[in-house]
Parts: structure tokens; sequence; C-alpha cells
């Protein structure tokens, strides 16, 4: 079985996707049989057109903190320059 989302190959009794977080529908044996192929097609078109990368959330604290840090030193020189 593979995530719907992002296409990764799951557990047979996984709840939620480990790459992207997606839960996961539970499904009856039965089910699984007539969705087999429409999960290939799902995978296939996901594979062809993965989604595009989520920034990292320590690239945006970095922005942050870079920010702040040149914020201050505008502040501090500006504030001498005037003195």
């Amino acid at each position: 079985m593979y995530c719907i989302k992002c296409g990764k190959k799951l557990e047979d009794y996984a709840k939620f996707c480990v790459n992207c977080g997606n839960k996961v529908e539970e499904v009856l044996p039965e089910e699984k049989k007539q969705n087999k192929e429409e999960t290939e097609i799902i995978y296939e078109e996901v594979k062809e057109n993965p989604p595009e990368p989520k920034a990292s959330i320590g690239v945006i604290y970095g922005v942050i903190a870079l920010t702040l840090v040149l914020s201050i030193f505008l502040i501090m020189l500006l504030s001498s320059v005037a003195i």
C-alpha cells in the first residue's frame, strides 16, 4: 500500500505516513484488492510529479535570526551617527 499524498510505501497496518504525516484510511482486505490499481496509478502520478519540498523550519528560524541581527546592527549604527 502507498501513501496517496506522497507515494511512499506504507506498512500494512500504518495509520499515518512516516514521510509526510498523511492519515491513512483504514482499508478492509477486499477493498485493498479493488483499490490496488487505483493506488498504483496515484503512485505513478506522484512519482512523475513529486510535491514541491517545503521550507525547513530551521531555514525559517535562520532567516528570522539574521533579520534581527541585521536590524540591531543598523539601529546601533544609525544611533551612533546621529549623536
